[in-house]
């Protein structure tokens, strides 16, 4: 049981949670606002994927450069969070016109996700 208490106080302590946890706080908070102001029924729920399960999965998988600190890696969270979340209310607004519903936000989202994993890496120049 040690072992994982010292798993567990490590996690804590990374940079993969600090990145999580920016994240997470900017995608409850869009989240609300989009369930509030977009249209679609759907859109909340794809703004709190986005921000708060994509962004920590682009900072550990995509993202090649080491966090010079713990507030930087919360503060990266966070911007990264915002960034997806208003990609996404473009690119659904975008897409209504184009596709209507369901399509646009299902295609809306897909296309958030890929860019922003995209974004990432290319950001690190090292391209996938």
């Amino acid at each position: 049981m040690s072992s994982l208490t010292a798993r567990f106080r490590a996690y804590l302590g990374s940079a993969d949670f600090a990145v999580t946890t920016g994240a997470v706080v900017v995608a409850l908070v869009a989240g609300a606002v989009a369930f509030e102001t977009l249209p679609g029924e759907t859109d909340g729920y794809f703004v709190v994927l986005l921000a708060g399960v994509a962004v920590p999965g682009f900072g550990r998988d995509q993202w090649q450069r080491p966090f010079e600190s713990r507030a930087r890696a919360v503060a990266w969270g966070a911007v990264g969070a915002v960034v997806v979340s208003l990609s996404y209310a473009g690119a659904v607004t975008a897409m209504r016109v184009v596709a209507g519903d369901p399509v646009g936000p299902i295609v809306a989202f897909a296309a958030v996700w890929i860019l922003g994993s995209f974004a990432a890496r290319t950001l690190t120049n090292d391209p996938a």
